[in-house]
């Protein structure tokens, strides 16, 4: 659903192409937007994700900061609460995470991120979709500065497009961002 179209008008574009020959062949279709999966004919079977509950959130957060060891007693309940924040979300649990786990495994360095956390994740007052953009801002704001070009260049390919690692170097360095 990340077409430049809307949704329903890409799917109504793509649906003749699917077949129904009773052959056996299925099609799973993902997305979040629920026109898209009532134009589909498949709302009999349309299964809506919910978000994560706070403990998977805690396993997925410990699971990536820790890697399978055992959190230390004394970062335990503000990494719940970093986990929490994230609202349930896969993608921001694992970005902050990601962010977590580069910096000192301190109560203090903790608290810190665990203070800037309400200007990157989903409160009551911001929806998902600008909180993902304050994810994503938060991960290019941790960049080093010459990094922060290659980032900023992923943003010129359409959403959910393969990019070949090889073609991506190539233009970068057409671009002068790398050597």
């Amino acid at each position: 659903d990340h077409w430049m179209m809307s949704g329903t008008q890409a799917w109504c574009t793509i649906k003749d192409c699917f077949t129904n020959n009773n052959s056996g062949g299925m099609i799973l279709l993902t997305t979040r937007n629920d026109q898209v999966a009532y134009f589909s004919r498949s709302k009999d079977l349309h299964h809506k994700l919910s978000f994560m509950i706070e403990e998977e959130s805690w396993k997925l957060f410990s699971l990536e900061v820790f890697c399978g060891e055992k959190c230390p007693l004394e970062l335990e309940p503000i990494g719940r609460s970093i986990a929490k924040s994230c609202k349930g979300l896969p993608l921001a649990i694992k970005t902050i995470a990601g962010f977590v786990l580069k910096r000192e495994r301190s109560e203090d360095a903790w608290k810190e991120i665990m203070n800037l956390l309400p200007y990157w994740c989903v409160t009551e007052d911001k929806e998902s979709s600008e909180a993902m953009k304050g994810i994503l801002k938060f991960s290019y704001d941790d960049l080093p500065n010459k990094l922060k070009p290659c980032f900023l260049y992923l943003g010129i390919f359409p959403a959910d497009d393969e990019i070949r690692v090889r073609d991506l170097i190539h233009l970068w360095m057409a671009e002068g961002f790398i050597r």
